[in-house]
């Protein structure tokens, strides 16, 4: 009996461990044009109770929480704010900026709680470049394995990070993408003297990739509705993929049905990114 108490009393810490959320939103030249509670979340690495309650990426971390509150908790979400610049030396310094943060946020969870969370993060457009670039510093200590999943939403793929997505210090994950998102291609660019439009999914064959091709009610998305519409069906999204990862499969096609989701149709950009709550 002394020795399953010993044992509960081991684990007991892991099993209360939170798991952390970061968001990384995509460049931001045009959305500054949109109401500030669209787009804005502050500089750098911030707790989401320093945003205010009307903020879209609040009634984000609500949206993901009601959809999966084992993984998605608001007491543990954060978001990451960068200038949104389209600039490859932008983004790479903002992918050290958020290595370095993290690293800050972890060790303070290892001393509350003596052990490392699970690190999840979800990027829109080149915020997932972003999170490639931090992932160019792993590991965050050494001799130390943290669990680090991707939720890339829209990311344009391009050369200079691609083969990042095959990093042994990312565990798990998940690219989603539309075959009508046209501006996740427009940024074109110069690689080793040759020019390139950004791909839609990585050349990855790796088992911890799922590449995700999404629709709502049938239809293909814009990259608009990449920005805030679909944040609530992630939980839906992920549990697929995991699940489509048992059978084998790693590329899938995932069709969301809600009746109340609000697409981009070229002239509603700010009843599009702010979308219809009515899960809150």
């Amino acid at each position: 009996m002394k020795k399953v108490f010993v044992l509960f009393f081991f684990f007991y810490p892991l099993y209360l461990l939170p798991s952390i959320t970061i968001y990384v939103h995509g460049s931001q030249n045009a959305t500054k044009l949109l109401p500030k509670n669209i787009w804005y979340c502050g500089p750098g690495l911030r707790h989401i109770s320093e945003l205010p309650k009307t903020s879209l990426f609040v009634q984000d971390a609500l949206l993901l929480q009601k959809g999966n509150p084992s993984l998605f908790v608001t007491e543990h979400y954060y978001t990451f704010g960068w200038s949104g610049k389209v600039s490859f030396d932008v983004r790479k310094k903002a992918g050290y900026d958020l290595f370095e943060a993290i690293k800050i946020v972890l060790k303070k969870y290892f001393e509350q709680y003596g052990h490392y969370p699970t690190l999840r993060i979800i990027t829109n457009s080149h915020g997932g470049n972003i999170a490639l670039h931090m992932v160019e510093h792993l590991p965050f200590f050494k001799g130390e394995k943290i669990a680090l999943e991707l939720v890339m939403l829209a990311c344009p793929v391009q050369k200079v990070t691609e083969t990042l997505i095959n990093h042994p210090g990312i565990t798990r994950s998940y690219v989603l993408y539309s075959t009508f998102d046209l501006i996740q291609k427009l940024d074109f660019y110069t690689y080793e003297g040759k020019l390139y439009f950004p791909a839609r999914t990585f050349a990855s064959t790796g088992s911890n990739c799922s590449q995700i091709l999404v629709k709502v009610n049938g239809k293909r998305l814009t990259h608009t509705d990449f920005c805030h519409s679909i944040m609530r069906h992630i939980p839906e999204i992920v549990d697929a993929a995991d699940k489509a990862v048992a059978k084998g499969l790693y590329q899938v096609e995932h069709n969301i049905e809600d009746s109340g989701f609000i697409g981009y149709n070229g002239f509603n950009i700010v009843s599009a990114m702010s979308a219809k709550r009515k899960c809150m």
